[in-house]
C-alpha cells in the first residue's frame, strides 16, 4: 500500500549508483561536443542530441533496430513519443547539423587519448575487424 516508502534493496542501490556513475562519465565524455554544438545549434537541439545519445546507449540492441518513433519515445516519454520523434527529426534536418560534427569530436577524443598513452610510454592498440569502406575488388 505504501510502496513509495519501501527501502531499495542493496542490489537496487548498487544499480542506481552504477547508473549515476555511468551518466556522469557520459556527460564528462560529451562535454566538449556539447560545448561545440552549443555554438552551432539551438539549445533545444543540443538537448535532443544528448537525449538521443543516452537513449541509444541505454536501449541499444544489435539484434533489433530502433525505429525513429521508438527513439522519440525514449527521448521524451512513451506518452509523448510523437514530440520526441519531432525533436529528433528537427535535429537531423537542421541546416546546422552534420554528422561530421560528431565525427570530428570522436576523432579529436581518440587523438587526445592516443597522445596521453604515448606520454605514458604505452603503446596504443586499435581493434581491426577487417571491415572495409571500399569494395573488396578495389584493393586487388
Amino acid at each position: 500500500m505504501y510502496h513509495q516508502y519501501d527501502t531499495p534493496t542493496p542490489h537496487q542501490q548498487a544499480q542506481r549508483r552504477l547508473s549515476n556513475t555511468m551518466l556522469e562519465a557520459l556527460q564528462q565524455f560529451l562535454a566538449p561536443a556539447i560545448r561545440e554544438l552549443d555554438e552551432t545549434l539551438d539549445a533545444r537541439l543540443v538537448r535532443t542530441f544528448v537525449d538521443t545519445i543516452l537513449a541509444l546507449i541505454v536501449f541499444r540492441d544489435r539484434a533489433k533496430n530502433l525505429l525513429l518513433s521508438e527513439l522519440g519515445a525514449f527521448i521524451a516519454s512513451p506518452e509523448h513519443a510523437p514530440a520526441g520523434t519531432k525533436r529528433l527529426s528537427s535535429l537531423l534536418r537542421s541546416s546546422r547539423w552534420c554528422a561530421c560534427l560528431l565525427e570530428r569530436f570522436l576523432w579529436r577524443q581518440a587523438t587526445t587519448y592516443i597522445q596521453a598513452l604515448r606520454e605514458q610510454q604505452q603503446t596504443p592498440l586499435v581493434l581491426w575487424d577487417e571491415s572495409m569502406l571500399e569494395k573488396p575488388e578495389s584493393s586487388q
